[in-house]
């Protein structure tokens, strides 16, 4: 993992999924086919808090550039968008952020 600006990461997933319809042949009496469409990867960083800025200045649905990429697996190309923000403290310890990208394969 690359560190990231606002946030001293402990992990990193990139999970990669679409949407998907069978289309149901009625001359056959079967499902002959399956359409995929609307792939998206969904990115969750967790890590401490580090400052005021990057990863800590997002906004939901707002742009935003990370340094951890990955591409492929369906989704190449196309901006992450913050789509959930989440910051907590407990007594003792860091204040931990978990922040959650979407990249959809379209824009």
């Amino acid at each position: 993992m690359t560190s990231e600006t606002g946030i001293i990461i402990d992990s990193f997933s990139r999970t990669v999924d679409s949407s998907k319809f069978d289309f149901y042949d009625g001359s056959k009496g079967y499902i002959s086919g399956t359409v995929y469409h609307d792939f998206k990867a969904v990115v969750t960083i967790k890590g401490a808090a580090n400052g005021s800025t990057g990863i800590m200045a997002a906004s939901i649905g707002v742009a935003i550039t990370i340094t951890n990429t990955q591409t492929g697996n369906g989704v190449s190309s196309g901006t992450q968008y913050t789509d959930r923000f989440e910051i907590g403290h407990q007594a003792g310890q860091l204040r931990e952020v978990t922040v959650t990208l979407m990249q959809r394969a379209s824009f």
